[in-house]
């Protein structure tokens, strides 16, 4: 039965990938890479852990099926949200939009100004910490600050990246505006290749992949973007099992295989997030949401303002702190349910995470997050303007929406999509002017 469900996923995944990239004619469908990612941790993974037969040491034949059966509706309404946001299809390739030549002038300067202020948060993280030398001589290194902003600051290059190529959609950029380019992206490069960080390498590359294709109305074909997300994924796989090995000064001694990372184990997301709904169901453990307005109201308070603010938060709402590295979900306690402890920092994967939130209620936050996918896509194509760089900010972080949490997505999202507005308030000084095929228009006004 175990078996069989993983093969219904498996269709289910694929048949999602083609109805994006047949139906909606867009290989850069949220069905296509949300449905590949989705493949890759409720198909691949446990056919590879049932492959390496060490499953039924963490988990029993009767709890994986239940544990798959859940995943499998949990992915179901995902795509189910993803489609029904998308709406009916349109031409993704149709559309253009035209600024008038004031309006990218405020729209790249505020773009660039963005970037740049990116770019002095996470330098100022680095000099923190003795310079370039003293922040990577380490595996998963990086820069610090005490302040949470401050850390994460580095995320406006994105969207700041994004709308530098909406601004120059119709105009070749300068080697000086390319120079500035090189310099924008530099936090997510040198995270990227030297801090071994698989997040912002994913970020960077996928995000600035789809911008530049959608800024110029094109579209890869399926085998390429399957041959390529393959390409990114054993990166991934590469950097995560060596990242100890990676660091300035390192003799580089990769001896790890990619697919170790994915074998059984504490840290495995497919067995950890499996752990978490046999202990939510037993223990009667769900969080209803407190943990989640821990992560969307009260993070964003700086503790300078609130120094107690997780401790408060916890106290009020019932539920336990996020302000840990599990993000409040159990780990330590998985030992009274299936006998052994989740990993520190280990991740449930998003179908895990909504269940222990909100047990079958969590089907409807699945179907809306998936809703907002399609929806900024269909906005995207069908619109442009502000909707391109919001929908490859969502892209970008669909390997921490679909892999880890809503908690890992969330504070990301809200930084980047608020660094986006403001690039946006700032273009309207100079009027606004839009165009699109006459064929678009009609069916968006029907």
């Amino acid at each position: 039965m175990f078996e069989s469900l993983i093969i219904a996923t498996a269709l289910l995944c694929l048949a999602a990938i083609l109805v994006g990239s047949r139906y909606y004619r867009d290989t850069f469908h949220p069905l296509v890479y949300i449905g590949a990612l989705l493949g890759v941790l409720y198909v691949l993974y446990p056919a590879y852990l049932l492959w390496e037969g060490d499953l039924w040491l963490f988990l029993s034949a009767n709890d994986l099926v239940e544990i798959q059966g859940i995943y499998l509706v949990g992915v179901a309404a995902l795509l189910l949200g993803i489609a029904n946001g998308a709406g009916r299809r349109v031409n993704p390739e149709a559309f253009r939009s035209t600024y008038g030549l004031e309006r990218l002038k405020w729209l790249r300067g505020a773009a660039i100004a963005l970037g740049l202020a990116g770019v002095a948060g996470y330098a100022y993280c680095i000099v923190n910490v003795g310079g370039i030398e003293a922040a990577f001589s380490e595996s998963y290194g990086g820069g610090f600050d005490a302040s949470g902003y401050v850390r994460e600051i580095f995320l406006l290059t994105l969207p700041a990246l994004l709308w530098l190529m909406v601004a120059y959609e119709s105009r070749r950029p300068s080697l000086l505006v390319w120079g500035l380019i090189v310099l924008i992206a530099s936090p997510f490069l040198t995270l990227g290749l030297l801090g071994a960080r698989r997040g912002p390498t994913f970020m960077a590359v996928v995000g600035l992949g789809v911008g530049w294709y959608l800024m110029r109305h094109r579209r890869p074909r399926l085998l390429t973007v399957l041959g390529g997300g393959t390409l990114v994924g054993g990166l991934l796989l590469f950097i995560v099992t060596n990242r100890s090995s990676i660091y300035l000064g390192s003799e580089f001694q990769l001896e790890y295989r990619p697919l170790q990372y994915i074998g059984a184990g504490i840290g495995n997301e497919y067995l950890y997030g499996g752990a978490l709904i046999l202990h939510a169901e037993e223990q009667g453990g769900y969080y209803w949401g407190g943990r989640y307005l821990q992560l969307f109201f009260v993070r964003p308070i700086p503790r300078a303002l609130w120094p107690s603010k997780y401790d408060d938060a916890s106290h009020a709402l019932g539920v336990p702190s996020v302000d840990g590295g599990n993000a409040g979900l159990a780990t330590t306690d998985l030992r009274y349910t299936v006998g052994w402890s989740g990993g520190a920092g280990a991740t449930p994967g998003i179908v895990a995470d909504l269940w222990v939130e909100f047990w079958w209620l969590g089907l409807a936050g699945l179907f809306g997050i998936g809703w907002v996918y399609g929806r900024a896509w269909r906005k995207g194509v069908t619109r442009g303007g502000p909707w391109v760089p919001c929908f490859g900010i969502l892209t970008s972080l669909s390997i921490y929406l679909v892999m880890q949490s809503m908690e890992a997505m969330g504070f990301r999202a809200l930084l980047m999509l608020a660094g986006s507005i403001v690039v946006w308030h700032f273009g309207k000084h100079g009027g606004y002017e839009t165009s699109s095929h006459q064929s678009v228009l009609s069916m968006v006004t029907k």
